[in-house]
């Protein structure tokens, strides 16, 4: 993950981040095995008050460590992941 504080530079998240996104919009998205995936909208970041009919769309790995999701409402997301395999 990047910021605008530290531009090009790989940042980690700790697992008790406190998120603040002020009034942003959230989309929540479940990711299935058949690369298909269910959006909802949080509007103003209340993750209490979504929208209740999910937006359907596809997935697919953008790199090896991105995700690019298609909404069916022409909506597109990217999402980039960091992950660890195990030393056997």
């Amino acid at each position: 993950m990047c910021t605008h504080l530290l531009p090009n530079i790989q940042q980690y998240i700790e697992v008790d981040h406190a998120w603040k996104f002020e009034k942003d919009d959230i989309w929540q998205v479940q990711v299935n095995k058949d690369m298909s995936v269910l959006a909802t909208l949080c509007k103003n970041a209340d993750l209490t008050k979504c929208e209740s009919e999910p937006v359907d769309g596809k997935w697919k790995l953008a790199e090896n460590y991105a995700l690019s999701v298609t909404l069916s409402n022409g909506l597109n997301l990217i999402s980039s992941m960091v992950y660890y395999l195990p030393k056997k």
